[in-house]
């Protein structure tokens, strides 16, 4: 199965019917879209559910706030989000039982150091619901605003990179250093492109792992300007 993770960047805007095509053409089971907006988004779904994807859920952020959305083929079930230490920080949060596909998703947008959310409390809810998941087959997916200093990013810009590092250290498989090992890759490039990091990122549990087969961006979708991110594509046997 297929699954492709996309921060569509501010909702989308007048770049939706072509984000639309893009997430088409990826032909993928399941879509993850951190940024989501719910008034532009629900062109998209409907765009989605009219081109094979019709089962959707969504965080259903207010206004123009940033959420999150997963699309699939297949049905899914919404499950309640862990205790999380601020309400706003539920809109940024998607659990999925995807049943067809045989594993459970955390589909995230975490939030930057400056959006004045506490990014770092985020993480630490990310990391207890982490340890309680690592025993399942599991997924977290989406636009983490966090990679290893100097690794993931020439320098060291992002913060909570100590957290990022505690849940590889939990034991969960980051999907495209498994795959690419040490390599350098940018998910993410500044506006004029003189910079770069790595923040899109899909890890799995050791019993999903065991059902990983690639893991790679598509830079196309950002050379074509459709975001200022390159969609993560995750492909699992079965």
């Amino acid at each position: 199965m297929r699954l492709v993770a996309w921060n569509i960047r501010s909702g989308g805007g007048r770049r939706l019917p072509g984000i639309a095509g893009a997430l088409a053409a990826h032909d993928a089971d399941v879509l993850v879209l951190s940024e989501f907006r719910t008034r532009p988004g629900a062109a998209l779904l409907e765009a989605l559910g009219t081109a094979g994807w019709p089962h959707a859920a969504t965080t259903a952020p207010g206004g123009s706030r940033n959420g999150v959305a997963v699309v699939s083929r297949q049905p899914l079930e919404a499950l309640p989000p862990p205790p999380l230490p601020r309400a706003e920080h539920a809109e940024r949060w998607l659990e999925l039982e995807l049943r067809g596909s045989r594993f459970g998703l955390t589909a995230l947008y975490v939030p930057t150091m400056i959006s004045g959310l506490d990014k770092p409390a985020f993480w630490e809810a990310l990391l207890a619901a982490s340890a309680e998941r690592l025993d399942r087959p599991w997924l977290i997916a989406g636009d983490l605003n966090t990679g290893l200093h100097g690794i993931d990013e020439r320098g060291a810009t992002v913060g909570c990179a100590d957290a990022f590092q505690r849940l590889l250290d939990q034991g969960w498989i980051d999907a495209w250093r498994a795959i690419h090992g040490d390599r350098r890759e940018y998910s993410w490039r500044s506006p004029r492109r003189r910079y770069g990091i790595r923040l899109d990122h899909a890890f799995l549990s050791p019993p999903l792992a065991e059902r990983l087969v690639d893991c790679r961006y598509s830079q196309a979708d950002r050379e074509a300007g459709l975001s200022d991110h390159a969609a993560l594509v995750l492909e699992l046997a079965g």
